[in-house]
């Protein structure tokens, strides 16, 4: 209906019929109600809601809402990308039975603090197993909704993160280990040492580090070549690693030097028990290129808190 003034306005129109006496139509009663401001709104939420519909289902991270029970009301599709799973799937099953068991604690936790707090600022990290039994690594803030009645819920928005931490690692693999090897480097030893000499301080016990140095290995390089020399060095390190603890460190110090670092010693016999079973693993061929090269080497032993060096050759 347009007004005297040109303005289209949208009515409702109800209508009641009445009868005579004699139970015929007599007339109709009818009202006209202006419902523009009501349908504007109407209008205003379903563009709204087709607004956030549009936003949680095509967003590539996953929007879910979780009971205060651990139940799962809602999950956006982007579950289906990021973990295998059609949102059908997953309502109504607890939400804590699909983390990892090594992180379901600090999730109740941190859920626990959300519904009682309103809110976690720190993001949450937590691993998830995908449809293809792959664990995934995914970084989440999570908002209490649970007296909104349209939600009755805690929202998380959570993204996965799984390729960035290992990127990360990575990264953080290579700043502190020799690249040909994977043995740790030389900042990383000095790093585990102070550890070491300090706890050695607090109870007393020993540490020994052992300085490795290989003999005839410039030679099996220059002439065999280099990839042949790099192969020396690797089966070297793995060798080195059977003979020691699995709480010990062996270090490549650069070059045909490495180093062995023994924590939590009685004495410093036990320094000389391991340098003799290096030299004794070095004195072994090592298979080279088809064929079988032999390597002697040096080894000296300092101990802390008594200082010693005590050069040993094979």
């Amino acid at each position: 209906m347009r007004t005297r003034e040109g303005q289209d306005r949208e009515m409702l129109y109800n209508k009641v019929s009445f009868v005579d006496q004699e139970g015929r139509l007599a007339g109709l009663i009818g009202t006209i109600t202006d419902v523009t401001k009501y349908k504007e709104t109407e209008r205003a939420l379903e563009a709204s809601e087709a607004r956030f519909r549009v936003l949680t289902e095509s967003g590539l991270d996953l929007i879910s809402v979780i009971g205060v029970d651990g139940a799962i009301h809602y999950q956006n599709a982007a579950l289906g990308n990021l973990l295998g799973f059609d949102p059908t799937e997953t309502i109504g099953r607890n939400v804590f039975d699909l983390v990892h068991r090594e992180d379901v604690d600090g999730v109740r936790a941190a859920f626990a603090r959300i519904v009682e707090t309103g809110q976690f600022r720190e993001p949450l990290e937590f691993r998830i197993r995908h449809r293809n039994g792959q664990w995934r690594t995914f970084e989440s803030l999570g908002t209490n909704c649970v007296d909104n009645p349209h939600i009755l819920g805690v929202v998380f928005n959570s993204r996965d993160v799984t390729d960035r931490k290992a990127i990360q690692q990575r990264i953080q693999h290579l700043a502190y280990h020799d690249n040909l090897t994977g043995l740790p480097n030389r900042g990383l030893l000095q790093d585990r040492l102070a550890h070491s000499i300090a706890r050695a301080e607090r109870s007393g016990r020993k540490v020994a580090v052992l300085f490795i140095d290989l003999d005839n290995f410039k030679n099996i390089n220059d002439t065999l070549g280099h990839d042949v020399g790099d192969e020396l060095l690797r089966q070297v390190s793995r060798r080195l690693a059977e003979c020691v603890r699995a709480g010990d460190t062996i270090a490549r110090q650069g070059g045909d030097e490495f180093i062995v670092l023994l924590d939590n010693l009685d004495d410093g016999r036990g320094a000389s028990v391991v340098a003799q079973k290096i030299l004794n693993t070095l004195r072994t061929a090592f298979p080279l290129g088809g064929t079988e090269q032999h390597v002697s080497g040096s080894v000296g032993i300092a101990v802390f808190p008594r200082m010693a060096a005590t050069p040993r050759r094979s």
